[in-house]
């Protein structure tokens, strides 16, 4: 993976007020180069119908909804987080890159890159300063050259800054590390398998 500096970004300033409540609380996974089915496989759950758009998804329970974009497929989650799960993000990342991005106002949001069963960087979003993972500075140059905010994480601090761009930069990311471009009309117009997972339930 290419860390220069010659990094497409792209607006990501709808997901914030786009349909259904995904920026209240939402955890979406992109996983590079694999199907739904094998998505759903990894999941360890079943296709139990379809939906398009994601109006309906909180009505499905004990469900996610999972659809296939070019360059991989789009796992969206509304009120829970195996996105976030380490088991379930080593299953889904052998052999290639996944990228999450949780967004809650009750939890510190998350951005995670995980690639061949391993979290090289986990970190919140809103203030990238504090990283985890195997290899927390794999991608310093990206966050750096994308605006991530490396600053004082403490509110009190007076150099504090709070990104307002954050979501948008760390779609950036997942795009960057995936391949995978989200955009409002996947959101609203495409066709999701649901996946009912054993773990949710």
């Amino acid at each position: 993976m290419s860390h220069g500096l010659m990094i497409a970004v792209n607006n990501y300033g709808w997901f914030e007020v786009t349909g259904p409540g995904l920026s209240v609380e939402s955890c979406l996974t992109f996983v590079k180069g694999r199907t739904e089915d094998e998505v759903a496989k990894a999941l360890g759950g079943s296709v139990v119908g379809r939906i398009t758009g994601l109006e309906d998804l909180n009505e499905q329970t004990f469900s996610v909804a999972v659809t296939q974009l070019t360059g991989g497929a789009l796992i969206v989650e509304q009120y829970s987080q195996l996105g976030t799960d380490e088991e379930i993000l080593e299953t889904l990342s052998q052999g290639t890159d996944v990228a999450t991005v949780y967004h809650s106002e009750n939890n510190d949001e998350l951005f995670i890159w995980t690639k061949d069963g391993e979290i090289r960087v986990s970190f919140d979003f809103r203030n990238a300063s504090w990283r985890e993972g195997s290899d927390p500075d794999a991608l310093l140059d990206v966050l750096r050259s994308m605006g991530f905010n490396l600053g004082p994480d403490d509110p009190d601090d007076p150099e504090y800054v709070f990104d307002e761009e954050a979501s948008s930069r760390a779609f950036n990311l997942a795009e960057h590390v995936t391949g995978i471009r989200l955009t409002e009309a996947v959101l609203t117009t495409s066709h999701f398998s649901v996946v009912q997972v054993p773990a949710l339930a």
